[in-house]
């Protein structure tokens, strides 16, 4: 790099400086994964975490083979040998950072996601260096090829989750006429409860409130989670919410006062009445009523 020209210094200082920025911006990442509070380990877990420091064998042998591959093309010649090396360095310290931070999380997202659609400009990018095929027409066409896939497994991953969930962005009229009513600035500043899982995983799409049930990419501990299922089941009862994996909670919904407790004149009821729900409509005054759902304040509704 001394011997180099100008403009590859230039870029390596700028490369470094991203690097460095990166860095910094990320501590707020590392430092909760390195000390790891209740919160954080019990959100990791959840995610599909686990703790290990064992290093993956198969990746680490990979990407030395091409870091090896990358920088001894580039003391022959190839001007983007660095680069690919320390794309390849970076690529092997992600794979293996349970090694440093004793938790492994998810990696197969940056196999699919990163590493994979780059390496295939890796090897069309080398390929042409040593078929010196760089400035001709094959070069060029390999270079378009390597974009086109790139953008199209893009696209693939995005559609296809969409077409799936097609039937979850559908309105028709009871719930647009349920989300009208959560809209209503008089109920910006609550929370609510309801007795379907679907409806609490998809209505903050299209409401101001959040679910009082806790999700699982909240970052709370187990305690604290299972204090707030407590406190929702305590107003709630035990009623299994359709499409859950698990009951809400085996709690009643009387007796003693739950460690958590929810203050009522902030909930808002959003019930599904194709499900089982606590409340009768006679005990409420409803702020809505269709074919589909029951919208009401819990502190309307007679205890």
């Amino acid at each position: 790099l001394a011997a180099g020209s100008q403009s590859r210094r230039r870029c390596v200082v700028v490369v470094l400086g991203a690097a460095a920025s990166s860095a910094v911006m990320a501590l707020p990442v590392w430092v909760p994964l390195i000390t790891r509070p209740p919160a954080v380990r019990d959100f990791l877990l959840r995610l599909g975490g686990y703790s290990t420091r064992e290093p993956e064998l198969i990746p680490l042998l990979l990407c030395s083979l091409l870091i090896a591959l990358s920088l001894l093309a580039g003391l022959r010649g190839w001007d983007h040998g660095w680069f690919w090396g320390v794309f390849w360095m970076a690529c092997l310290i992600v794979l293996n950072q349970q090694v440093l931070t004793g938790i492994k999380l998810q990696a197969f997202h940056y196999l699919s996601y990163f590493i994979g659609p780059l390496a295939v400009l890796f090897l069309c990018d080398i390929g042409s260096r040593f078929f010196e095929l760089e400035r001709g027409r094959f070069g060029s066409g390999l270079a378009l090829c390597a974009a086109i896939l790139g953008f199209g497994q893009c696209v693939y991953r995005i559609y296809q989750p969409l077409r799936q969930e097609r039937a979850f962005h559908t309105v028709d009229k009871p719930f647009q006429e349920m989300i009208d009513v959560m809209g209503k600035p008089s109920l910006r500043h609550h929370g609510f409860l309801t007795n379907d899982s679907i409806l609490e995983d998809i209505l903050p799409a299209y409401i101001p409130q959040k679910p009082l049930e806790p999700y699982f990419l909240d970052p709370l501990s187990t305690g604290e989670m299972k204090a707030l299922r407590d406190a929702a089941a305590h107003v709630l009862g035990a009623f299994p919410r359709h499409g859950s994996a698990e009951a809400k909670t085996s709690a009643p919904a009387v007796g003693p006062s739950p460690r958590v407790a929810l203050d009522r004149t902030g909930i808002v009821l959003v019930m599904n009445r194709h499900r089982a729900f606590p409340i009768h409509l006679s005990s409420c005054r409803a702020l809505l009523i269709n074919r589909d759902f029951v919208i009401a304040r819990l502190a309307d509704c007679a205890p």
